[in-house]
């Protein structure tokens, strides 16, 4: 039986915004986590349904079948994020 502490935490708009501005260093991470998410799910997820989680009405919210999936796919982009910092460390430790 599960317990309020075993379900797994929603994420929400915020929290994704979040993560994802540190992780992209970018304005477009809309669209690198919409790439993101089509390679993981192998689903077509364009960036303007991420877009539309922030609508200033509410926003439609994540989709349930997306909010499993977003931890895992968070988790290799940081992972990715992490390779890409220690090439950089390497290159710039050579200069």
């Amino acid at each position: 039986m599960l317990t309020m502490s075993d379900e797994p935490k929603l994420w929400t708009p915020d929290e994704v915004r979040k993560v994802c501005q540190l992780l992209y260093h970018s304005d477009r991470w809309q669209t690198s986590l919409a790439l993101a998410i089509e390679t993981a799910t192998r689903r077509n997820f364009p960036q303007s349904r991420i877009a539309k989680w922030y609508l200033p009405e509410g926003g439609r919210g994540i989709p349930a079948w997306l909010q499993p999936e977003l931890t895992p796919i968070l988790r290799e982009v940081s992972r990715m994020a992490e390779l890409a910092l220690i090439d950089a460390r390497e290159i710039i430790e050579r200069h």
